[in-house]
């Protein structure tokens, strides 16, 4: 591995969970047209040597626009991240010396959950952890020393707002009112713990976005 002192001509692997969704390409394309990423080895922005897009599903026939079928830093992956090896083939830390940086956009829908609870938990709760625990692991181990990870939660975990209420901020208790924002709770918990026990930076963002997307 190249002296992370000396690594400021590092490139970087990002991968988007949840890929094949609609945050998931548009996040794809703004990244890959930008063609840089913020790299933790070189504090700066630098170059996307990689960009992998997972999904639990297999990619529906004509689904990514062409921009990004063309371009050959894209990777597809299909599978569940918690079958053997599915991981390692998902971070490919050989790929940018271990500058990975992962957006977990992986989720099941609120209807959805509420009628496949268990389905739900799944895709909005162990998929997280596997993703966390083997980041963790590899950076104990020294392989991935560039890697952070993005969580995107709900407002649902939050709960109801009442009326005339204060705006939520990060230290407003988390009161989830039905099976999905329980699923959005977990995670964002389990990433504050995750600050206390493995070095990879994590941030959860909780926010109404308003996207102008072309």
């Amino acid at each position: 591995m190249a002296s992370r002192s000396t690594q400021l001509d590092t490139m970087v692997h990002l991968v988007i969970t949840g890929g094949y969704g609609f945050l998931g390409v548009q996040a794809a394309r703004r990244f890959l047209r930008a063609g840089v990423c913020w790299s933790r080895l070189a504090g700066a922005p630098m170059p996307i040597q990689k960009l992998t897009l997972f999904d639990r599903i297999p990619l529906p026939d004509d689904h990514l626009p062409e921009e990004l079928t063309y371009d050959p830093r894209l990777k597809i992956l299909s599978g569940n991240l918690a079958d053997p090896g599915i991981v390692d083939e998902v971070l490919d830390l050989t790929a940018c010396d271990g500058d990975v940086a992962v957006i977990h956009f992986a989720s099941m829908v609120s209807g959805d959950t509420e009628m496949l609870p268990a389905a739900g938990w799944q895709a909005n709760v162990d998929s997280q952890r596997v993703m966390l625990d083997a980041l963790g692991a590899r950076q104990h181990a020294d392989r991935s020393p560039g890697a952070r990870f993005l969580f995107t939660s709900s407002t649902a975990a939050i709960g109801s707002v009442p009326p005339g209420g204060a705006a939520p901020d990060d230290l407003t208790k988390l009161l989830p009112q039905n099976t999905y924002g329980f699923h959005k709770a977990s995670p964002t918990l389990t990433l504050t713990l995750n600050l206390t026990v493995t070095p990879t930076p994590t941030l959860t963002l909780t926010l109404t976005l308003t996207l102008t997307l072309t």
